[in-house]
């Protein structure tokens, strides 16, 4: 059972951390354009 929530966390963890590159390089070309 442990190896399956370690498994289910590092999904969570390496989709948040997509979104997280994605926002902050989104808000970085925000900045540049304005």
């Amino acid at each position: 059972m442990s190896i399956a929530v370690l498994w289910f966390i590092s999904i969570i963890g390496s989709c948040f951390s997509f979104l997280t590159v994605s926002y902050t390089s989104k808000f970085l070309v925000y900045i540049m354009i304005h």
